[in-house]
């Protein structure tokens, strides 16, 4: 690729580097070629390290380096999560700071621990982690404090990684920045970093808005800026427009953008099979090529229905709307977690009454378990409650004061005919009337691939 004086310069550069620009920028790129040339220079056992935020990330980053790197050296880059190079770090040497080997609890069994518990929850964490049982948000503390308090370890890391590239540094919180640091006294290390893209600062503990600012103070990096640089969207206009937005200043007249209001007599799904198809159109004669469009909607019940009404063909103002090929984004635990609940009542016909009841009522805690979010801790505690005091009246021999608890074991009395065809059953298997069904339909179960619904997207 075409290189200019500033992209050589930073090729050329020792030691720290900052380099700053928005999407688009190059940073990724140049951040790679940077890395071929030290792996090149690489020692027996040594590699270069590229940390970023998300699976996605380094998926997308992981793909861009056959673009850059030879395959003799590819291997020598490790593209990693920073909580996957955590989680390898403290298996390794977690030891060390507790005694004893550690374990990790996976989102899913903290969240229906955390369910469980009434507490101080960060508190709870914290004692768990004294003990070798680490949670998601405890790996990046864990690992800076071994760090800091290890010359050895430092040392170790840093003859392991000489070159330590971070992806979207301005989005790093506390405990990530001292691993950072920690690794920098021996390390090199290149902080590519958006300034206008905190991602994570109104909802990350620790997450700071003058990251970058300690970054100067704290490493002295050479300072690079590609904020001027668009290579994904060049000359459409788009980073002028996004600037002009985003500062705020008017006097920067943004450039022409095409409006388009649609305006029909039908249910908002098929305006919306309408519209995906006239994008699909539009961007294609645009493009070149078919284009990714993502479907957003406020609720998962609504996406489930926009979901339902794009699979099949519709006639909108006489003209039929051909079925749209698209995936439907939910949440896989959630819906395991309700599939229990629906396998317990399949089952019914070959359990003893009390099991059978009971074991469906277990079930439905443990849905509640998996959904316990952090906004949604206390009512799924509550929900749980209401749940085991079911259990237990109804185990005592009283009926359950829950409609939830009534409503399984009546349908459970009434008898559940079942026809022997799986999908046939799974739909006939009844839902507690006033269970939450984060976007199933009351009363019955539709198909899996409605459930949890958050986003849809089409190609």
């Amino acid at each position: 690729m075409e290189l200019d004086d500033v992209r050589k310069e930073i090729l050329d550069a020792p030691g720290h580097l900052l380099i700053q620009g928005g999407p688009g920028s190059g940073k990724t790129t140049i951040a790679l070629l940077k890395a071929a040339r030290t792996l090149e220079t690489l020692e027996p056992e040594q590699h270069v390290v590229f940390l970023s935020f998300s699976r996605a990330a380094v998926r997308q980053i992981s793909e861009r380096v056959g673009e850059h790197l030879p395959r003799a050296i590819r291997s020598l880059l490790e593209v990693r999560t920073f909580h996957a190079f955590f989680l390898e770090f403290i298996r390794a040497h977690g030891l060390l700071l507790t005694g004893t080997p550690s374990a990790f609890l996976p989102p899913d069994a903290e969240r229906q621990r955390q369910a469980d518990h009434d507490g101080d929850w960060d508190a709870e964490t914290m004692a768990l982690a004294s003990r070798g049982v680490f949670v998601f948000d405890q790996l990046a503390a864990t690992a800076a404090t071994l760090l800091e308090h290890s010359c050895r370890l430092r040392i170790l890391y840093s003859d392991r990684y000489p070159l330590v590239i971070v992806d979207e540094f301005q989005d790093t919180n506390l405990d990530q920045w001292r691993v950072i640091q920690a690794l920098a006294e021996r390390s090199t290390v290149i902080c590519l970093a958006d300034p206008d893209q905190r991602i994570y600062e109104e909802f990350v503990k620790g997450v700071d808005e003058e990251r970058l600012h300690q970054a100067i103070s704290a490493l002295g990096p050479r300072l690079f800026d590609l904020a001027g640089d668009n290579h994904r969207s060049a000359g459409g206009g788009i980073l002028d427009y996004a600037n002009a937005v985003l500062r705020n200043h008017p006097a920067n007249r943004p450039p022409t953008v095409n409006e388009v209001h649609y305006g029909y007599p039908y249910t908002p799904e098929s305006v919306a099979h309408h519209v995906i198809l006239q994008l699909q159109n539009m961007l294609t004669d645009q493009l070149g090529h078919q284009p990714t469009i993502v479907v957003l909607a406020p609720s998962s019940a609504f996406v489930a229905r926009i979901s339902e009404a794009i699979s099949t063909e519709q006639t909108v103002k006489g003209n039929p709307l051909p079925p749209v090929d698209h995936e439907l984004v939910w949440e896989p635990g959630l819906s395991a977690a309700a599939g229990h609940v629906v396998a317990s009542i399949l089952e019914w016909p070959t359990l003893p009454r009390t099991e059978a009841i009971t074991g469906t009522f277990n079930r439905i805690a443990d849905f509640y378990r998996v959904k316990s979010e952090e906004k949604q801790v206390q009512q799924a505690r509550s929900a749980i409650r209401v749940t085991n005091n079911s259990i237990k009246s109804f185990l005592s021999g009283k009926s359950p004061r829950a409609k939830t608890g009534t409503t399984v074991i009546q349908a459970y009395d009434d008898g559940i005919q079942l026809t022997g065809n799986p999908v046939t059953d799974w739909q006939l298997a009844p839902w507690p009337v006033d269970l939450p069904t984060s976007g199933m339909a009351k009363g019955l179960i539709p198909a899996p691939r409605t459930w949890c619904a958050a986003s849809l997207w089409t190609n």
